[in-house]
């Protein structure tokens, strides 16, 4: 069962190890035949399936897609649910105020460096490890490992 992923009907686990028989084992993901399907495939092809078991992942797809397009009309529903979510994980108050600003200052910052030409990506990962570097004493793949 993903844990992370609580809030997904239980009929949508799949196990990797013993894939049900209406399933084919293998799966084209992209341009291969890998075995295995990114997310939007097995949703894809769940919504494909013509049976009443299927019918609660429907209905959660339908109930998220609904209320991502509100959030595209009002962001504020996303920090909201943002919120909710890390509560629900424990997180406390501070933690999430934290967190919430961190990310709106990162936002300001890289939207400061688009601004002045800087290319995402490589340039991006150079000036986040430099700052990271001066805050903690340590690059950013010494902290990750």
């Amino acid at each position: 069962m993903y844990s992370r992923f609580s809030s997904w009907p239980a009929c949508f686990a799949i196990s990797t190890a013993r894939a049900p028989p209406c399933l084919p084992t293998t799966l084209a993901c992209s341009n291969d035949t890998s075995g295995v399907a990114n997310a939007e495939t097995l949703l894809r092809l769940v919504q494909s399936v013509p049976s009443p078991k299927a019918e609660p992942i429907k209905l959660w797809l339908a109930k998220v897609g609904y209320e991502r397009m509100q959030e595209m009309s009002d962001p504020a529903l996303a920090l909201e649910r943002a919120r909710a979510t890390w509560q629900k994980h424990g997180r406390s108050e501070k933690w999430i105020q934290q967190r919430m600003t961190g990310q709106e200052t990162r936002n300001k910052l890289t939207d400061y460096w688009a601004a002045h030409e800087v290319k995402k990506g490589e340039e991006f990962a150079i000036l986040t490890n430099i700052i990271h570097q001066e805050w903690s004493g340590v690059s950013v793949t010494a902290h990750k490992g």
